[in-house]
């Protein structure tokens, strides 16, 4: 039957995560379901996403990890020195996985399941239909379903649509270029990530691949920010990042700054105040659903995905696409939070107000939190170091912590105990 004469229970927009991880949750549930990707190919993709063991476990992505990490360094630019993070680094972050592995190992799982994909077609405009929704694309094709699932990213495209976005909100901005090992990188199995720096709030200088590297830096922006403001400075920050790695022995000497390959994009990291409408979820980063510290989102992805498909296949049974029914996909969310968005978007606040002398010496202990020491190590070198230096820190943020030192200790407690893995 031509797709676009058929009516889906459910269609997905956007094959990252988010959208894979709800397609194979709706199709196991026998729903019929329509995946509909802007890429010409599943497979094409050259990204790739750092996890955790639990993440390989729980999704069966063997396949697609193209290399485990054993060791990191932590390089503070504050300070110019180096600590290493070896102890349980796979439980909590040593595994690469290649997007286009994992899309091929899903890809597999959708056409055991006689799921419809569409690739190389890009989302226009939806409108309601009695009591369904039909969405268009560029070429002007169109698609029914009773439920659509927004699994678009940041910009959440199908929400928008339907009149269900936010104004402002907080998201990192990121901005990469690639590095190839035999020409540039000193040491091509040191990973390094940096924070504390006058540069800006990240910089890391990451495996992608067993043959090329991306350094790049990240910066808390807001939504309504100029975007071409952010992206130049950004590319200027970049370039003062690559300038000091190479003066600190990470990058080769006769290694010349070029942006051939370059990678700039958005990661929504504050979640949406509703993530359901009628006829409609989102999923993912297109809900905010990642780590408001780091801004991963593959977990999250794969995790809310699966949340999502099990409501959806009940809206489907129970024929309720309605606003109220589909709230229990958010109701089920804040119930079994991958992360402690409380905890973590309180952080957030003082990392994106604190100075590069006090964001470094919080850091250089953080990484010690892999075990429940580090979190008592933390704290003490709050209490150590940054109030002893007040002079360095930002009058508002100063009072702050010399008045609410407890109160630091449980957020830090919270925040790395109740993390799921």
């Amino acid at each position: 039957m031509n797709p676009n004469n058929k009516i889906y229970d459910v269609i997905i927009v956007g094959a990252g995560p988010a959208g894979l991880s709800t397609t194979l949750e709706c199709a196991k549930k026998g729903l019929k379901v329509l995946l509909i990707e802007e890429s010409k190919t599943l497979l094409a993709s050259e990204r790739s996403w750092a996890t955790c063991q639990e993440t390989i476990k729980n999704y069966n992505l063997e396949g697609a990890v193209t290399k485990i990490i054993d060791s990191l360094k932590f390089f503070s630019i504050y300070n110019y020195s180096y600590s290493k993070i070896e102890k349980n680094l796979n439980k909590y972050g040593g595994y690469l996985v290649e997007q286009a592995r994992m899309n091929a190992i899903y890809q597999g799982r959708l056409l055991r399941h006689n799921v419809a994909i569409l690739t190389g077609k890009r989302f226009a405009f939806t409108e309601k239909v009695n009591n369904l929704i039909k969405l268009y694309t560029e070429d002007g094709s169109n698609y029914t379903a009773k439920i659509i699932a927004d699994c678009t990213g940041t910009p959440a495209v199908v929400a928008k649509s339907l009149n269900l976005s936010d104004k402002k909100y907080w998201q990192w901005d990121l901005y990469f270029v690639r590095i190839h090992h035999g020409n540039e990188v000193v040491n091509p199995q040191m990973v390094v990530w940096s924070t504390g720096i006058p540069i800006s709030k990240a910089g890391s200088l990451y495996p992608m691949t067993e043959e090329y590297y991306d350094i790049g830096v990240a910066d808390y922006t807001r939504s309504d920010w100029d975007r071409d403001e952010v992206k130049i400075s950004l590319q200027r920050k970049l370039k003062n990042l690559w300038n000091f790695y190479k003066k600190h022995n990470l990058i080769k000497k006769e290694a010349k700054f070029e942006f051939k390959e370059t990678f700039y994009g958005r990661i929504r990291i504050t979640p949406r105040k509703k993530i359901y409408n009628n006829n409609l979820v989102l999923v993912g980063d297109s809900a905010g659903q990642g780590s408001p510290i780091t801004g991963e989102g593959l977990r999250a992805g794969l995790y809310y995905g699966r949340i999502a498909g099990q409501v959806l296949a009940e809206a489907i049974k129970t024929k309720n696409y309605s606003d109220k029914f589909l709230k229990k996909y958010s109701e089920l969310c804040k119930e079994n939070p991958l992360f402690n968005y409380k905890w973590a978007l309180f952080t957030q606040i003082i990392v994106r107000h604190a100075d590069d002398y006090i964001l470094s010496k919080i850091m250089a202990d953080l990484q010690k939190c892999y075990d429940n020491k580090g979190v008592v190590a933390a704290i003490n070198l709050l209490k150590t170091n940054s109030v002893r230096n007040m002079s360095e820190i930002p009058t508002t943020l100063r009072y702050f912590i010399y008045f609410t030192y407890s109160f630091f200790q449980k957020i830090f407690k919270k925040l790395f105990s109740a993390t799921k893995i």
